[in-house]
């Protein structure tokens, strides 16, 4: 349906596809519902095997969307000459079944999978396409905890026949009900068709084609594909069940078989595959015909030749190696094998440490343990460098470092308040994150965890540390500050004397390894409307390249020795903006996909918030507690009320360079920037009406100052500290520490702050600020826990848990914003979840 352009995006510069929907079928409400849909579904799957949505739109009268430019062809087009070779058969028909288990766990049944729907490109990758007769559903969970969609069809008329007559199910042709079971009967019919080259119930006409499919069985595979495995014809069959409930509880289980199969068919089979039509082995070459075939070889030496200078797409093999619904923590390839050590939390259970071999189809060995984040093997692989303590992965991390034996004991305690940490195997010393309070170091320490020398220190924050290949320096992220995602990729020798970065600062910064093959430091970022997102590589030397443009959110975890490999997570995550009245629940007040709320107004009536996504640039916004549309204000960042609620305080976007101060007014009228470059700045907020506090960072100096509304009366009031936040008679001020677990009491006039309250391990304060009394302070902690805290200090006079939705280990808060007037209460809530992939064949 529509039409298809090949178009370039000047913005990312990158080839992409346009679908359109002209204006003759615009006009039509069930070909516009259609294309709706298809946009919908695709975009709400995140998946290598699914087509990849960037934008939709509509201009004039024509509807459009920006998909993935796949550069193969179509299943139909493999197909054509003849059935497929058994490898390539399976290869193509696993990571169809797995991009189809993503949709069905997402409650997205396809409903006209067919190879016409599904394209492999130059690389082999799968993709499959045309989400437009696609049911989403609501999605369910079965009696082994796996996600199915639920059967009721929403949005479908009862008796309406939808999708192409020979890869229909019985239950489609008879226009009743679909679940995903359906899909899983086209599939049947795809795999029939791969491995005979025939349609499984393809009839001359129509009518006859139903009857096939409601009544008939297909000419056994045996018979026309005798070196079929008979795994693969049980697969079929069971595909291919006229009853629902006879196919396979699961498309997740589907999937599973079939890559087993994949991996295990040399001992399914017991001999080496024969390609289809290929001459019997003793077969020779007439002694006349040698001349033709060395001019052949000659010519194809030359078309070799000419192919490997032309330039061509790098498209990677994506392998999936988790299943179950949860968040990958951590990843690491053990030395001299294929096992992955990885940490997940599954279920919402506790974070455990998991044993993965690739090519074992049993389920994963967990190994228990407390929680821990994996860092680096030891040399022969017997004992893992670990961080015991904290559950989950971020840019600040503070545990207990201690070597831990990788498969299962009790672990040797190294060091305290350790973060970031790496081990070299030759030279056998550690590279340890520590943090002293005032600031983050890298030490460089011994075997027993005695310090040799500090080879780099900051106010800021610091991750993903990875020692050289030759260990005579140290790659990390470094960042403005410990809850600051932006960073750049630096690096310091491991003697101390030299430091430098390697990059320019990125929005989000996540994930890095060396490439021991090619002597550079691969990383992931996530896109900022200027700078690409996906894989990108920078040598010591600085010079740098896209490795590859990621379809969805990637974070690198491990690249194998041989640089061949590469361990990725895949991220999903929503931030909502949950809103809670006195006495009241929770309600979901999100505006898009990732909306962080910063302020209440003083008269409780408004709240301020930042969101946006692919579909919205990130911008500030200000809407009514009882409802409504939100007003975007500006393409801002962190904005606050003035104490009257008439002024909005906040941040340049940091696409435009070092975020500066912005003074607006809550209404009509001009918007005035406060500051200036070259230094960065973070966290305004009002202390009384003409009074602002604000962080500032300049080179790794990182300190709260004061102003006036106008700009003047610059001044330095503290060291390190986050968020300040002063109370309404504006005469002192509270922030929280570089840690997140200290909070802070300062005079509004300058001077010696005071501890206040400090949290346990494993919880990070998100807001605080005084009552309006100034005779408390009130703070919000990641967990959700409200807490109320005595003026005088390290004294806890109540607590609240907030419900968090969904399971407590994948949610936390990121921001909160409290309002004492009516007892208003708002919290940003993250959940995270998030899959472990396998990557081959980038270079």
């Amino acid at each position: 349906m529509g039409e298809v352009y090949r178009a370039r995006d000047p913005r990312l510069g990158r080839e992409i596809a346009i679908k359109v929907l002209p204006a003759e079928l615009a006009s039509d409400p069930d070909q516009l519902k259609r294309f709706e849909r298809e946009a919908r579904a695709a975009s709400a799957l995140s998946h290598p095997n699914i087509i990849t949505v960037y934008d939709v739109g509509t201009t004039g009268s024509v509807s459009y969307m920006a998909i993935e430019l796949i550069d193969g062809k179509t299943l139909h087009d493999l197909i054509l000459p003849g059935p497929l070779p058994i490898r390539k058969l399976l290869d193509v028909a696993a990571q169809i079944a797995d991009g189809l288990a993503t949709a069905h766990e997402a409650g997205i049944i396809h409903r006209d999978l067919k190879p016409r729907n599904v394209m492999i490109s130059r690389a082999n990758l799968v993709k499959i396409l045309d989400f437009g007769l696609a049911k989403i559903s609501v999605p369910s969970t079965d009696s082994l905890g796996n996600s199915r969609s639920a059967t009721g069809d929403l949005g479908t008329a009862a008796g309406l026949v939808l999708g192409t007559a020979d890869y229909m199910s019985p239950e489609q042709a008879r226009g009743l009900p679909l679940d995903f079971r359906s899909d899983q009967f086209s599939f049947g019919a795809v795999l029939y068709e791969m491995a005979t080259g025939r349609r499984a119930f393809g009839q001359a006409t129509l009518a006859d084609t139903l009857t096939a499919i409601l009544q008939q069985e297909p000419t056994p595979v045996a018979q026309l594909r005798p070196d079929a495995p008979p795994p693969l014809r049980w697969i079929i069959e069971r595909c291919l069940a006229k009853s629902a409930s006879d196919r396979y509880a699961s498309t997740r289980d589907l999937a599973r078989e079939l890559q087993a199969l994949k991996e295990h068919l040399s001992e399914v089979s017991g001999e080496q595959e024969r390609s289809a039509g290929a001459p019997p082995p003793g077969r020779r070459l007439a002694v006349p015909f040698v001349a033709a075939g060395i001019a052949l070889l000659a010519a194809l030496a030359m078309w070799l030749l000419l192919s490997s200078l032309r330039p061509r797409p790098i498209e990677p093999q994506f392998r999936r190696l988790t299943f179950r619904r949860g968040l990958v923590s951590r990843a690491l390839f053990a030395p001299n094998s294929k096992a992955v050590l990885y940490s997940a939390a599954w279920d919402g259970e506790a974070p455990r440490t998991f044993l993965k071999l690739p090519e074992s189809t049993s389920l994963d060995r967990s190994l228990e343990a407390d929680p821990q984040i994996p860092m680096a093997y030891s040399e022969d692989g017997s004992q893992a460098l670990v961080v015991l303590g904290p559950g989950r992965v971020s840019n600040y991390l503070n545990g207990t470092l201690a070597w831990w034996p990788a498969l299962g004991g009790k672990p040797r305690l190294v060091l305290e308040n350790s973060g970031w940490a790496d081990w070299a195997r030759r030279t056998r010393r550690l590279a340890v994150v520590r943090d002293t309070g005032a600031e983050r170091r890298i030490e460089i320490r011994n075997s027993d965890g005695n310090l040799e020398r500090t080879v780099f220190r900051t106010t800021g924050g610091i991750s993903f540390l990875r020692f050289s290949p030759h260990e005579d320096s140290v790659a990390f992220f470094h960042h403005s500050s410990t809850g600051d995602p932006a960073g750049e990729v630096r690096l310091a020798t491991a003697d101390g004397k030299s430091s430098r970065p390697l990059t320019p600062r990125y929005a989000n910064c996540r994930g890095l390894a060396w490439n021991r093959k090619t002597g550079e430091v691969w990383f992931t970022i996530s896109g900022d409307g200027t700078t690409a997102g996906g894989l990108k590589a920078v040598a010591p030397s600085g010079k740098s390249r896209a490795v590859y443009s990621l379809p969805g959110d990637f974070v690198l975890q491990d690249v194998a020795p041989e640089g061949d490999l590469c361990l990725l997570t895949s991220s999903e995550s929503r931030t909502a903006l949950m809103l809670r009245r006195a006495g009241g629940t929770l309600q979901d007040f999100s505006w898009f996909n990732q909306t962080f709320v910063t302020d209440i107004s003083p008269d409780g009536k408004f709240l301020l918030f930042y969101d946006g996504g692919l579909e919205v640039p990130f911008g500030s916004w200000i809407r009514s507690v009882d409802g409504g549309d939100a007003v975007r204000l500006g393409e801002w960042d962190e904005p606050k009320f003035s104490p009257d609620g008439k002024w909005i305080v906040a941040l340049t976007p940091t696409r435009l360079g070092p975020p500066q101060i912005l003074l607006h007014p809550n209404g009509p009228g001009e918007t005035r920037q406060l500051t200036s470059p070259p230094a960065n700045h973070s966290a305004p907020s009002f202390a009384g009406m003409r009074t602002i506090l604000f962080v500032q960072v300049a080179g790794d100096s990182k300190e709260i100052w004061r102003m006036e509304t106008d700009g003047t009366g610059r001044r330095r009031l503290a060291a390190a500290c986050d968020s300040p936040s002063a109370n309404r008679a504006a005469d002192s001020f509270v922030c929280v520490g570089e840690n997140h677990r200290s909070l802070f009491a300062y005079p509004i006039q300058g001077g010696q702050g005071r501890l206040v309250y400090e949290l346990p391990p494993g919880e990070q304060l998100r807001y605080a600020r005084w009552n309006d009394q100034g005779d408390k302070i009130l703070a919000v902690t990641d967990k959700g826990r409200i807490l109320v805290i005595g003026a005088s200090g390290l004294a806890l006079l109540s607590e609240d848990q907030v419900p968090l939705p969904g399971s407590e280990i994948n949610s936390t808060v990121f921001t909160a914003a409290l309002a004492e007037r009516g007892a208003l209460q708002a919290f940003s809530v993250a959940r995270f979840a998030s899959s472990l992939y396998l990557l081959a064949g980038l270079e």
